[in-house]
């Protein structure tokens, strides 16, 4: 830091240093290339390790923990309960379905319903990602057989077979539960998507491909399918397959699908 600093204080112009956190899973630009420096200065770091250098900085670090083969920077304590809690739900077949599909960005998910430091967010976002949020479903589980009261797995609004908080918050047409999401994701449509008639039925083609430039893929905050966005056309087809995929569920809470990067970078 004293050499930045003895470069900026010699050099004519203006400098500005921004923070950027580490080892944060996050898909934007910035953690993504933060990612992209830490692995060259770790192979930096190894080659020198065959002639090391006599001397060590202020500050350096003697000793260095891992998990699993990751480098740990922070307390190990905390990286360790963190991988073990996650760990342990995605074992649930049920409660720990995003925690096993989505990983990290399940992780990232979570830190930032926690940063907001509210009470009624964060007990929404524990009972939703855990897919259990009072439902048909959930009450019959509870109930152990017992039919749940005579109420069963139906849903009273739709109709429909089951209700589960997947069904529930993004699929039941019934009790003005579509217009509810629809107004939900009003800001969102503004800035990303684009909608043409028929979209939705459109979209889930796979063969479709926009005759402008790029492709429509379903827009993965959307699950009532009225909404696309273009995938540019130097977009990996992983990532197109991805966003056709990905779960209804997630993407309304706010779980970010990988390659997002890729689809908004254009």
């Amino acid at each position: 830091m004293n050499v930045v600093r003895a470069v900026i204080s010699a050099r004519i112009g203006q400098s500005r240093i921004e923070h950027v956190r580490a080892h944060t899973g996050q898909l934007d630009v910035h953690s993504r290339m933060n990612e992209v420096a830490d692995a060259e200065a770790n192979r930096a770091r190894v080659a020198a390790a065959e002639d090391p250098i006599p001397y060590h900085l202020a500050g350096e670090e003697r000793v260095g923990l891992s998990v699993r083969g990751i480098p740990v920077i922070g307390s190990y304590r905390i990286q360790a309960a963190r991988d073990s809690s996650s760990n342990r739900l995605a074992s649930f077949s049920h409660q720990g379905a995003l925690a096993a599909a989505h990983g990290r960005r399940f992780l990232a998910y979570c830190a930032a319903v926690s940063k907001t430091r509210n009470p009624q967010l964060i007990r929404f976002a524990a009972f939703a990602v855990t897919q259990w949020l009072t439902c048909e479903l959930v009450c019959w589980k509870k109930a152990r057989g017992s039919d749940n009261l005579g109420r069963g797995q139906k849903c009273k609004l739709c109709g429909a077979a089951q209700e589960s908080v997947q069904h529930a918050l993004c699929e039941c047409q019934g009790g003005g539960l579509q217009g509810t999401r629809r107004r939900g994701q009003a800001r969102a449509r503004e800035l990303l998507v684009e909608e043409l008639e028929e979209l939705g039925t459109l979209a889930q083609d796979e063969d479709v491909v926009w005759l402008g430039s790029g492709t429509l893929v379903p827009a993965w905050f959307d699950p009532s399918g009225e909404a696309a966005v273009r995938v540019p056309p130097n977009a990996s087809s992983d990532t197109v397959d991805i966003l056709r995929e990905f779960s209804p569920l997630a993407g309304l809470l706010g779980i970010l699908p990988p390659g997002l990067d890729e689809v908004l970078s254009w």
